[in-house]
């Protein structure tokens, strides 16, 4: 699959479906500089974005996840 040009800068990158502690389930980019460090099951944490400037895309609040520190 092909980026689109707002997620071209942050390529490659994964997608997946991140389960909160509560049950509930949020599709996700995860943040990560090794992709093969990936594992189901991992431990992950919330990442918020700032709000970019773009107008080509929605604006939403924008959440990542990434690996726990």
């Amino acid at each position: 699959h092909v980026s689109p040009p707002q997620f071209k800068h942050m390529t490659p990158y994964a997608v997946g479906i991140v389960e909160m502690e509560e049950g509930v389930k949020l599709p996700s980019i995860i943040r990560t500089s090794r992709l093969e460090s990936l594992k189901i099951g991992m431990e992950l944490e919330v990442d918020f974005s700032p709000k970019s400037q773009e107008t080509s895309w929605p604006h939403w609040p924008r959440y990542f996840f990434k690996e726990t520190e």
